[in-house]
C-alpha cells in the first residue's frame, strides 16, 4: 500500500513530496489511512478536523479519536467547532451545504496560516465510482470526468486505491477507524448509490473501481482537449458583446451543441434548444441563459429566470417547463413499473385536479417520500447540487392534495401507491 501511494504521488502529485500539506482527517478509514501513509512516507503535513456538532456525543468521539491519532504520530492538529445549524439558518443553506462551506473556508484559512502548499482530502476510487453514478442520475456530462486528482490547492492522494483495499490494509496493520452512523442512512443520494447500486455492480464487474477510474481520467483529458478546441472555435464562430456570445444562423449546430454541453447544459436540453426557432425562447442552466434571438442564438449570464405556471386539468397531457418535458398519463395498476427512472406514480382516484407546475416559492416545504418530517424545497435542490440560478426551473408539482413532487428529483408522501 505504501509503495502504491508513493508511486501515485510521485506521478500525479509530485509537489506533495516537497511542500507541507494540510490533511482533512475525519476519523473514517480513508482519512486515517491517508494520515498514516503520509507519516510512513515521511511527508511534511498538519491535520485539520471539523467537529460540526451534528451527531452529539458521536461527533465528540470522532474529535477525540483524531486527537489521539495525531498525538500518537506527533502531528500538529487544528480543530474547528463551528455552529453549523446557526450558520445554515443565517445563510439560508441546507445543513449539508453549510457544512461544506464551513469546511473549505476553514481549510483555506489554515492553509494560509500554516503556509501549506496543498489541502488533501481522502477521496478514493470507490468515491470516484460513486461520483460517476450520481452525476449519471442527474444526466450531467460531468459524470465521466470523475473526481480529479488535483484542483488548484485541493489534492486527492488516495485515488490510487478502493475503499475495500484501504480497509483491508488498515486491518493488516491493526489500525482502527471510526464509522459515522450517517453513512448508512438512505436519506442521502450518495448512500443510495453506495449501498443499493455499487454492490450489484461489483457482483458482475469486480474491477469496476479501477476501470471506471481510468475511464474518468481519459474523460477529463478528452474534455480538456475538447474545451480548448471549442473555445478556439467559439472565438471565431461567435460575435462577442460584453458578457454575451452571439452565434449567427448557419453556425454548425453540432459544434454549438458540443459547446453548450461543455458549458454545463445537458445533452437533451441542448438538442431541444437548437430545435427552437421562435425568438424569445430561453433555456437556463448552470447560471447561464441560452436564448433564441433574431438571426441566431445568444449565450449569456443568467438573470433570475421566470417560468410561467402551467395548469393541467386532465391526462394524458405533455407540457414543457423550462428544460423539462413532463408527460402525464393514467395507467392501470397492473402496468406500473416502480423501477423505471424519472417516473413517479400517484393514486389517480384520490387526486384532486387540476395539477399545477410552478417554480418554488421561498419557504415552500413538503414531506419527501420515505420521511416523516418536512423539508424545504430549496434545501432539497441544494442537496442535489442544483445552482441557485437553476432552481426556479425545477418544477414543483402540486394539486389540491398538496405538493406531489419536486421534479425531477423527489416525489412526496402524498397519494402513495404500494407496489
Amino acid at each position: 500500500m505504501l509503495k502504491r501511494f508513493q508511486n501515485f504521488v510521485k506521478h500525479d502529485l509530485p509537489h506533495l513530496q516537497q511542500g507541507k500539506s494540510l490533511l482533512s482527517i475525519i476519523g473514517g478509514a480513508d482519512s486515517v489511512a491517508m494520515c498514516e501513509l503520509f507519516h510512513r512516507a515521511g511527508f511534511s503535513f498538519e491535520v485539520a478536523h471539523l467537529n460540526y456538532g451534528l451527531r452529539g456525543t458521536e461527533s465528540d468521539a470522532d474529535e477525540a479519536f483524531v486527537k489521539e491519532q495525531c498525538e500518537k504520530l506527533g502531528v500538529k492538529l487544528l480543530i474547528s467547532r463551528p455552529q453549523t445549524l446557526y450558520f445554515a439558518e443565517q445563510n439560508k443553506l441546507s445543513v449539508q451545504m453549510a457544512a461544506r462551506k464551513l469546511r473549505y473556508d476553514f481549510f483555506e484559512q489554515v492553509r494560509h496560516q500554516s503556509k501549506c502548499s496543498a489541502i488533501c482530502t481522502a477521496h478514493q476510487r470507490t468515491d470516484n465510482l460513486q461520483h460517476i453514478f450520481i452525476f449519471l442520475l442527474r444526466n450531467s456530462p460531468a459524470a465521466w470526468w470523475g473526481i480529479p486528482e488535483k484542483n488548484n490547492y485541493l489534492c486527492r492522494p488516495m485515488l490510487f486505491a478502493s475503499a475495500e483495499e484501504i480497509r483491508l490494509w488498515l486491518r493488516s496493520i491493526g489500525q482502527a477507524w471510526r464509522d459515522a452512523s450517517s453513512n448508512s442512512s438512505l436519506h442521502y443520494l450518495r448512500n443510495k448509490v453506495r449501498h443499493l447500486i455499487l454492490p450489484h455492480l461489483h457482483d458482475v464487474f469486480p474491477a469496476a473501481e479501477n476501470e471506471y477510474y481510468e475511464i474518468s481520467r481519459q474523460g477529463r483529458t478528452g474534455a480538456e482537449n475538447a474545451k480548448k478546441n471549442l473555445a478556439e472555435w467559439a472565438k471565431t464562430a461567435a460575435q462577442h458583446n460584453n458578457d454575451s456570445l452571439f452565434f449567427p444562423t448557419g453556425t454548425s449546430t453540432q459544434k454549438l451543441a458540443q459547446y453548450l454541453v461543455l458549458r454545463g447544459m445537458n445533452r437533451s436540453m441542448a438538442t431541444h434548444f437548437l430545435q427552437q426557432h421562435e425568438p424569445g425562447k430561453r433555456f437556463y442552466f448552470n447560471g447561464q441563459c441560452a436564448e433564441v434571438v433574431h438571426g441566431g442564438h445568444r449565450l449569456r449570464k443568467a438573470e433570475t429566470p421566470h417560468f410561467d405556471t402551467r395548469m393541467v386539468s386532465e391526462a394524458p397531457a405533455v407540457i414543457m417547463f423550462g428544460q423539462w418535458q413532463i408527460q402525464l398519463s393514467i395507467a392501470p395498476r397492473s402496468g406500473l413499473n416502480f423501477k423505471q427512472n424519472n417516473a413517479f406514480y400517484f393514486d389517480a382516484d384520490a387526486l384532486q385536479w387540476p395539477i399545477c407546475f410552478r417554480s418554488f416559492i421561498k419557504g415552500d416545504r413538503f414531506v419527501p417520500f420515505g420521511m416523516t418530517g418536512s423539508k424545504k424545497v430549496s434545501d432539497l435542490l441544494t442537496d442535489f447540487h442544483v445552482p441557485a440560478s437553476d432552481k426556479p426551473g425545477c418544477p414543483v408539482m402540486e394539486c389540491g392534495n398538496g405538493v406531489l413532487a419536486v421534479l425531477p428529483h423527489r416525489r412526496s408522501a402524498v397519494l402513495p401507491i404500494s407496489d
